[in-house]
């Protein structure tokens, strides 16, 4: 009796093993240094990413140590694996959505606000759909810090000495890929230097486009139309 129930123990965990194959879905190797190295997001075979959106939420996910696996078992359900082993199903849902809720599962998390918020900046060109021009300028410049070295939270500051504006040059970085980057900023008011008075893109002159307003601004910086920035 008993070489009977562990002849059946053995042919179960050999048919376990036949219906879970775990492969790896892409060549993610992102590790956190330390002893939390990597979660994974198991997903069924039919939801491994394909197109090119979900192939750019898989590299997000690469960004926040998140690995995709794919597995192949009876059950149509993602499910994820935290650093400690602990894990949970993620619905089954299609990949873009399953990587979004786990993206906002990660962030929430306290070690995942902290990879989140440290690798912003690789999650946002994960996911960016840019063209050939949208890329940062190299030589751009602000306080001794370049594009790559910039946060977001920088886009809409300028440098007071040259009087250009960070998101006309760290395209990439702050999203500016469109035809916007070429148009004058309705918000914008140049305060002339001397009177203090505020005037509009659209009441400025275009010889006053290589100046410079009150908050050391410069003017084709903002007035790009009318000062044919993009040209």
């Amino acid at each position: 009796m008993i070489s009977f129930f562990k002849s059946l123990q053995i042919n179960v965990s050999i048919l376990l093993t036949v219906l879970l194959v775990v492969t790896p879905a892409s060549g993610c190797n992102s590790d956190r240094p330390g002893w939390a190295t990597h979660r994974t997001l198991y997903v069924p075979g039919e939801n491994i990413p394909k197109t090119e959106e979900e192939i750019r939420w898989e590299a997000a996910l690469c960004c926040i140590y998140t690995h995709v696996e794919r597995y192949d078992d009876a059950n149509d359900k993602s499910w994820l694996e935290l650093y400690d082993g602990y894990e949970y199903s993620v619905g089954q849902a299609g990949f873009v959505t399953t990587a979004k809720r786990v993206k906002d599962d990660v962030c929430k998390m306290s070690m995942g606000e902290t990879d989140c918020n440290n690798k912003e900046r690789c999650m946002d060109d994960a996911l960016e759909e840019s063209g050939p021009e949208c890329i940062d300028e190299d030589d751009f410049v602000l306080k001794t810090k370049t594009c790559s070295q910039l946060k977001k939270k920088k886009c809409d500051k300028w440098d007071k000495e040259s009087g250009k504006l960070v998101r006309n040059y760290c395209r990439s970085l702050c999203k500016n890929c469109d035809d916007g980057k070429c148009k004058n900023d309705k918000k914008f008011r140049f305060i002339d230097p001397e009177s203090g008075k505020k005037f509009t893109c659209r009441k400025l002159s275009r010889e006053r486009c290589d100046e410079k307003d009150k908050r050391k601004r410069l003017m084709r910086e903002y007035c790009r139309s009318k000062c044919d920035f993009c040209e």
